[in-house]
Parts: structure tokens; sequence; C-alpha cells
């Protein structure tokens, strides 16, 4: 039951970290000439999502 449990943990963090990875990476694309501070907030998301995904 713990193995299908850490199992299902991990499976939920790589689904977080896929979609947190994906609106970075829109915010990225979308926001190049808009504002810098959205900016960072999109890589930041982007580095958050990938580091959940890898873990």
């Amino acid at each position: 039951m713990k193995g299908f449990r850490y199992c299902h943990k991990t499976k939920m963090e790589k689904i977080i970290g896929i979609s947190l990875g994906v609106i970075g990476f829109l915010i990225v694309i979308n926001v190049m000439p808009v504002r810098f501070l959205l900016l960072l907030i999109g890589i930041g998301l982007l580095l958050m999502g990938t580091l959940i995904f890898m873990k």
C-alpha cells in the first residue's frame, strides 16, 4: 500500500511540474514585448516546473 501511495504522489508531482512548466513557457513566449516582471515570473514558473518534474 505504501508503494501505491508513493507512486500516486510522484505521478501528481509530475503532473504539477508539467503544468507549471507549460504555464511558464507560455508566459515567456507571450510576454517578450510586454513587461520584464512577467518575464521573470514566467522563467520562475518554468524552473519550478522542471525541478518538480525531474524530482
